[in-house]
């Protein structure tokens, strides 16, 4: 809680298969039926950086072509051949898909 900083203990199932996007410092929403966690929202969108890529295939700049990259939480994900290491990029959190690359 912003306000009190309280905290609560969440069960691993009302986060499922999200624990991935659970970032230090980032913002949920966490619903409470009479003093206890019943769900968490997540964000639409976080911005993760690529651990590692491999290099893009030449002639290939177009968001049409994928390869799989790493992110700093460990997930893979298939992303354009332009995304590079170190880039950060927004993920759907409910999808587990690529969106968009941060521009910096």
């Amino acid at each position: 809680d912003k306000e009190t900083f309280e905290s609560y203990a969440v069960a691993k199932d009302l986060i499922a298969d999200r624990e991935l996007f659970l970032k230090e410092n980032g913002e949920y929403t966490v619903n409470l039926y009479e003093g206890d966690p019943i769900s968490v929202s997540f964000p639409e969108r976080l911005s993760v950086k690529v651990k590692s890529a491999p290099p893009g295939i030449k002639g290939q700049h177009d968001v049409t072509t994928f390869k799989e990259a790493i992110l700093e939480n460990g997930m893979k994900i298939d992303v354009p051949q332009f995304i590079e290491t170190g880039d950060t990029i927004e993920v759907d959190t409910e999808t587990g898909k690529y969106i968009d690359r941060v521009k910096t």
